[in-house]
């Protein structure tokens, strides 16, 4: 994907960095109240031109206070350069060497929903948080499903270009992918494209029966819920899960996220 071209100058960024967070001024954006709009795991789009860019962001408090990155294919890792608050209305500063970039968004209830601000461009975004689970409990849930009677889903993991670990569901008829990212520790979502989470358009949860059987529930928009039966456990997750080698005396090559497979 080309790179969007959103960067802003030094001088520049702090004059828009003003104009916009002058609303926020009032706020107590030192304070742990403060952190609490942006702290956790987000992923969302962001819309500029004619692209739509996919969103990992992840705020967290630290010793020295809030600090946090944003990932954006075709522009890399940002850091946390400054945020702020006043009720609903967040504000967040993000940048990567010289670039910088100003964010304005209205947070409520686990969404965020906001502006870009550059020199000329300006992008809309929407972020979700999402929920943070352990990446053990992510391998008991990879392998290939029976849904219904001869609909198959193959739940696999890849890694992303930051190295992040991601989910994904394949339809192993045309290798098509979608992600999927967790509302809760075995409760997944997933919207209309490959990295595409809004406006979501189904949902994956994973449990277990009480012969410890895994299987899932499918639930996509327009269809009538499905359970699916684990036909197929992906061996070298099972193998990583406990720490040891795979089949053949090595560690599984990581599968980089794609739309499709390969």
């Amino acid at each position: 994907m080309a790179r969007c071209p959103m960067t802003i100058g030094t001088s520049s960024w702090m004059l828009i960095a003003a104009a916009v967070g002058c609303a926020f001024l009032l706020s107590a954006c030192e304070t742990r109240e403060a952190a609490e709009p942006l702290e956790g795991h987000w992923v969302g789009s962001l819309d500029i031109g004619d692209d739509i860019l996919f969103m990992r962001a992840k705020f967290s408090r630290t010793a020295t206070g809030l600090a946090g990155t944003l990932d954006l294919p075709g522009i890399g890792r940002l850091a946390l350069a400054k945020s702020s608050f006043f009720a609903s209305e967040v504000f967040f500063a993000m940048r990567r060497g010289d670039e910088a970039y100003a964010f304005t968004a209205n947070a409520q209830n686990g969404s965020m929903v906001g502006q870009l601000h550059g020199n000329r461009e300006r992008g809309n975004f929407k972020l979700r948080r999402v929920a943070e689970v352990d990446q053990k409990l992510i391998h008991s849930y990879l392998g290939t499903y029976r849904v219904g009677t001869d609909w198959i889903r193959a739940i696999e993991d890849c890694v992303d270009s930051w190295g992040t670990h991601q989910l994904v569901f394949v339809d192993p008829t045309n290798h098509a992918r979608k992600a999927l990212f967790p509302s809760s520790e075995n409760a997944f979502f997933f919207g209309p494209g490959f990295l595409i989470p809004e406006p979501i358009e189904g949902m994956v949860t994973f449990l277990k029966s009480r012969d410890g059987r895994p299987y899932l529930l499918w639930d996509e928009e327009g269809s009538e819920v499905m359970m699916g039966e684990l036909v197929q456990p992906n061996v070298a997750a099972q193998h990583l899960s406990d720490g040891s080698s795979g089949p053949s005396g090595s560690r599984s090559v990581e599968r980089r996220c794609n739309p499709v497979s390969g």
